[in-house]
């Protein structure tokens, strides 16, 4: 459990001169630990998939301009497709998270 005026670091725990001025973050519990809300994860495994599954959607999108002869030909409706399945897939991992996450422990 750290004290006021002492900073966790790396395996040591190292006293801080200035007292006051950082306060313990919100999340934080007495004992130190992250306390995390079910739709703070879901949250947070949403947006840290976006990218992937946008470079995904993107390879799709790429792969099937490729093979129908009309590469770097983008029209509204392929954006539209590459933003629906970057949601869609991103949505979907969020969903399959929360379900082995809490699922699991019957709530």
């Amino acid at each position: 459990m750290l004290k006021n005026g002492e900073v966790h670091y790396h395996y040591t725990t190292l006293p801080i001169q200035a007292e006051g001025i950082f306060t313990i973050h919100p999340l934080l519990e007495e004992d130190g630990e992250y306390e995390e809300t079910p739709f703070r994860r879901f949250e947070i495994v949403f947006f840290i998939s976006t990218p992937m599954t946008l470079a995904l959607s993107f390879a799709g999108l790429a792969a099937y301009k490729a093979a129908s002869g009309t590469w770097g030909n983008y029209e509204t409706i392929d954006f539209i497709y590459l933003s629906l399945s970057t949601f869609s897939l991103s949505l979907s991992v969020a969903i399959h998270d929360y379900r082995v996450i809490y699922k699991k422990r019957g709530t």
